[in-house]
């Protein structure tokens, strides 16, 4: 849960040249891209925890899950830079109260004795989620464009599937 958490988190910087590229994206929308996410958690990573606590760790972890989910997808999807930021400040409202539930359910799993240490590995698969976002910087290779523009149809194990191709080598 955690490794996917950080590595959306962390995917705007191996784009960065593409958004600025293909998209016309500025460094400063780039940097906002990042930001935005933040913006929300100044306060909600507060109230994420009383909501986990009233409403308990699973109803809280499949709707914030749901929300980052949302707005990963529209991220992932958004054709300008207002869809995309509006797509990364869905997914921080989700993000961190998500991240809390996740340890709060390490914290009920493990016995206290070994508690901190199942956190630091939580938290550590995490980093390699944010380690993996970093390393596909420069590998990335789109082959194609979008479906409407050009009515690319790739071969793929599900049959022909539009749209771009992307190969991370």
């Amino acid at each position: 849960a955690m490794f996917g958490n950080f590595y959306v988190y962390d995917s705007i910087a191996p784009v960065a040249e593409l958004l600025s590229s293909q998209l016309g994206f500025t460094d400063t929308q780039i940097g906002m891209l990042n930001a935005i996410y933040s913006i929300p958690n100044v306060v909600l990573v507060l109230v994420g925890g009383i909501l986990v606590d009233r409403y308990g760790i699973g109803r809280m972890a499949a709707i914030t899950a749901g929300i980052c989910l949302l707005g990963a997808l529209l991220t992932a999807a958004a054709p300008s830079f207002y869809l995309m930021a509006a797509g990364r400040l869905l997914y921080g409202i989700g993000a961190e109260t998500f991240s809390i539930a996740t340890l709060a359910v390490v914290a009920l799993w493990f016995p206290i004795r070994y508690t901190a240490l199942a956190m630091g590995l939580t938290l550590a698969m995490g980093r390699v989620g944010s380690l993996s976002a970093d390393l596909v910087r420069g590998r990335v290779v789109v082959i194609g464009g979008s479906f409407a523009d050009s009515r690319d149809l790739h071969a793929t194990p599900l049959g022909e599937m539009p749209g771009a191709l992307i190969l991370i080598n």
